[in-house]
């Protein structure tokens, strides 16, 4: 099932390939350049989300928190300007994330 979507840092750098692609169209020297300037930090990314694997995740404000492996915690979106909303405080907790592991849900 999971094979249907992209992990989070594949979902970014092809978005970023298609938005430079899209506002570049008579460049396309240039953006294969600025794709291969992300390839360094991409390869970094991709092995520390292997490494530490989400652990839980929690809700702030209108966003989500992980909880990765070494115990960092990080937000999916960008700060911003809150909107609470009922659906974010209800996390799915029934599934399993990332190797098996049950799916913690952090309550402050």
């Amino acid at each position: 099932m999971t094979d249907q979507y992209k992990d989070i840092i594949t979902f970014l750098v092809d978005s970023f390939e298609e938005y430079l692609t899209k506002h570049n169209p008579g460049l396309v020297d240039v953006v294969s350049q600025e794709i291969d300037k992300t390839k360094a930090f991409v390869n970094y990314a991709r092995n520390l989300l292997s490494d530490q694997r989400i652990q839980g995740i929690f809700p702030a404000d209108d966003n989500y928190g992980l909880i990765l492996g070494d115990g960092s915690r990080v937000m999916i979106c960008v700060q911003g300007e809150a909107k609470f909303t009922d659906s974010i405080y209800n996390v799915d907790t029934s599934g399993s994330m990332c190797c098996g592991s049950p799916l913690k849900q952090v309550r402050y």
